[in-house]
């Protein structure tokens, strides 16, 4: 049975890179992907980014909150009132894919592909993740590890083997950056 859900985590990402997208293409990641993904236990509650590989901009750093309603997942970034939206939606046939292509509209009704692969999450604390977005024609792609609670920036033992090898940058650095 399909399931259409609308996925506004990746939008969001892909609007925060909007601005340093390449003509090049995206690399997908050589690892084996998580078996036995499960959307529905990883997308509820608020999740706090606290690496990433590149960084297109500083707002790449942001916290999100996830709510289920009319059987979608709504999505809010940012917090206090400064929220952005961006629906993604994916047909699926069962929870355990691999990779799950998003097509995606920002609130100005700009219009995106979002590539999502989960390579690792425990569903409760962590989870790590490659990204690739089209948008006009041209690529953008990060990988990302997301945490649970804010300001932890420790990486769980169980994600070090996915993330080692990827010169990740902390958030909190990243947002020193951006206040200097």
């Amino acid at each position: 049975m399909k399931t259409c859900i609308a996925l506004t985590f990746v939008g969001i990402l892909t609007c925060a890179y909007a601005k340093h997208v390449t003509s090049g293409n995206c690399e997908e990641p050589n690892e084996d992907k998580m078996k036995n993904f499960d959307h529905t236990k990883l997308f509820k509650g608020t999740w706090y980014v606290s690496h990433v590989k590149k960084v297109p901009s500083p707002n790449v750093c942001h916290n999100f909150t996830v709510n289920q309603k009319d059987g979608k997942y709504i999505f809010g970034l940012g917090k206090e009132g400064n929220v952005n939206k961006v629906d993604c939606t994916a047909k699926k046939k069962e929870t355990n894919l691999k990779k799950l292509t998003f097509n995606c509209i920002s609130d100005n009704n700009v219009a995106f592909q979002s590539v999502y692969i989960v390579l690792g999450t425990d569903y409760d604390d962590y989870a790590v993740f490659y990204n690739c977005a089209t948008l006009f024609g041209r690529k953008a792609d990060n990988y990302v590890v997301i945490r649970r609670e804010s300001g932890n920036e420790e990486i769980p033992e169980e994600a070090k083997g996915l993330t080692d090898n990827l010169n990740l940058n902390k958030c909190s650095e990243i947002k020193k950056r951006k206040a200097v």
